[in-house]
């Protein structure tokens, strides 16, 4: 659903979804901060992700098989560090350290 922001004279693009959840949430800081995955651009970018799947050993990547197995890596890592953000907070902490990297793989089995 996409809102019009009078108060800036502009749309949002379209590869931007703002999210109003009540009229308490500021339409501001939802288009300045999209919602998760909303974003047509990757984090990981796609020639690591066809350099893993080289290695793996495939002799030829295609673009489409890149740019998937980078969404799958984008969202793994994020579960990840989303849980290893946790557990850095339960410590009472900000920074998330080694430990709390490994911790989320031993509890993961990953």
């Amino acid at each position: 659903m996409l809102h019009h922001l009078p108060f800036f004279n502009l749309n949002p693009p379209e590869s931007v979804t703002v999210r109003i959840k009540s009229c308490m949430e500021n339409p501001v800081i939802a288009y300045l901060f999209p919602a998760e995955n909303t974003l047509s651009m990757s984090a990981i970018p796609l020639k690591a992700a066809e350099r893993i799947l080289r290695k793996a050993g495939a002799k030829r990547v295609s673009k489409a098989a890149s740019e998937e197995f980078s969404k799958f890596l984008e969202e793994l890592a994020g579960g990840i560090a989303r849980d290893a953000a946790q557990l850095a907070q339960h410590s009472g902490r900000v920074t998330v350290t080694e430990q709390d990297v490994l911790m989320v793989r031993k509890i993961r089995k990953t």
